[in-house]
């Protein structure tokens, strides 16, 4: 009988024994887990914080101020005055004086990538405000006309005057600019046609003339120059 005791005794500590050590793992990671939620506790590494916008000016290349500027005259031309004036970009205007006409015509105009390319690589290549040359061939040729360039950096300026050169860069540079006037001179004839369109459709037509924003038909969008 006491035997039997002693088993049953033995049994059951064998019992508690094993749940104690089946249950220790889990009361160990409850407890892990309370301390890592404990509020009390504070991680004092300091949080990052999301970027401000910084207020700093960018580091912009300032804009290249120079001025180009190209003109042509021959008094007894149907067109007598031409001057083409632009900036790096080759933003700018185009003047035309025609004979019998007191007043000038001025577009704005835009010289097309490839036209500008060559133009200010033909400015570049001529060294302009570092020269002294006025590249006047020993021939000349006032009949067909008289050319001026000119060029101003914001610190240097000068111009050079001559109606034929020898210079082949310089000739360029004139070749080039007649095309952009050519150019500029064709786009004005297509506008003021336009423009002697619709006030002719708008004289005939006379409800259409109430009924269209008379501005906004003849308004001439800016004139671009375009390199083929």
């Amino acid at each position: 009988m006491w035997r039997s005791e002693i088993e049953i005794s033995e049994f059951l500590m064998t019992r508690l024994i094993f749940r104690l050590a089946m249950a220790a793992p889990l009361i160990i990671g409850a407890a892990s887990v309370s301390f890592s939620q404990d509020p009390t506790k504070r991680n004092d590494r300091p949080q990052a914080q999301p970027s401000a916008t910084p207020h700093r000016e960018e580091n912009k290349k300032p804009a290249d101020p120079t001025r180009y500027a190209y003109e042509f005259s021959q008094p007894k031309f149907l067109v007598r005055h031409i001057v083409i004036e632009h900036d790096a970009l080759g933003r700018g205007k185009i003047t035309f004086e025609r004979q019998g006409e007191e007043t000038p015509i001025v577009e704005p105009i835009e010289l097309s990538i490839g036209a500008l390319g060559r133009v200010l690589g033909l400015w570049d290549g001529l060294r302009f405000l570092d020269s002294n040359e006025n590249y006047q061939a020993s021939k000349q040729f006032p009949h067909l006309g008289t050319y001026r360039i000119r060029m101003d950096d914001g610190k240097r300026q000068r111009a050079a005057e001559f109606n034929w050169s020898d210079n082949k860069q310089a000739w360029a540079l004139i070749t080039e600019y007649r095309r952009v006037s050519e150019s500029g001179n064709f786009c004005f004839r297509r506008q003021a046609g336009a423009r002697n369109a619709a006030f002719e459709h708008a004289a005939v037509d006379e409800p259409a003339r109430h009924s269209v924003d008379a501005r906004r038909v003849v308004r001439p969008p800016a004139t671009r120059a375009l390199a083929h």
